[in-house]
């Protein structure tokens, strides 16, 4: 419930654009969810793969998304944890204004976990798969073009 009432009031507030996070809210909140659904999964712990599956759909893309920025620094010869403006987030608000960029990022974490409670996780891999290939196609129309020397 506190997650639904924050992302209501955070996106109702942010289209407005009246509120910046910054690192520490971002953490603040990465910090939060976390924390609720970690005790959540301990006092409802049921004997089923249910749970585990909502928690996949849940950070399927943010994790994607640091794997990818991870492997892209590392093999660039980069320190994996300095900060750079390759994020899909970043990438997004290059390519579309502001309110497309919330929009396009909200369903793309969003709609697995609805997708998922919709068909009670009997199809979860598979609305998994077509959203880190939806991701994917994201990373894929928001690159950056090089300029050729003629």
């Amino acid at each position: 419930i506190f997650i639904i009432i924050f992302l209501l009031f955070f996106i109702f507030k942010n289209f407005n654009g009246k509120i910046f996070l910054g690192d520490s809210g971002a953490l603040i909140i990465g910090y939060l969810t976390a924390f609720i659904l970690i005790k959540d999964h301990n006092i409802n712990f049921i004997h089923t793969n249910e749970y585990s599956d909502f928690v996949v759909s849940f950070m399927i893309i943010p994790v994607i998304d640091l794997i990818r920025l991870f492997i892209i620094r590392v093999c660039g010869g980069k320190n994996p944890f300095e900060p750079d403006d390759n994020h899909l987030h970043h990438r997004l608000l290059r390519k579309f204004n502001f309110k497309k960029s919330i929009i396009i990022l909200f369903s793309i974490v969003i709609l697995p976990i609805f997708f998922n409670f919709v068909t009670k996780f009997q199809f979860n891999i598979y609305i998994i798969l077509v959203f880190v290939i939806i991701y994917l196609y994201l990373i894929l129309i928001t690159r950056k073009r090089k300029a050729y020397k003629r």
